[in-house]
């Protein structure tokens, strides 16, 4: 059984997949430069690393 926090980031990584198939670009990049990615990913409570992201792309 997955924890709360698990699968919020599950979630996340699920969402931000379809995405990269949908869009195909850097999502990296993306959320570097979108205000609203960017505040999600600061302030994320929890110590998920951010740089993970990079296996998305």
């Amino acid at each position: 059984m997955m924890k709360r926090e698990e699968i919020w980031w599950h979630n996340l990584d699920k969402c931000l997949n379809i995405l990269h198939k949908k869009y195909l670009y850097d999502w990296v990049l993306a959320m570097k430069r979108d205000p609203i990615l960017k505040s999600i990913i600061e302030n994320a409570e929890s110590s998920y690393p951010t740089n993970s992201y990079a296996s998305v792309v």
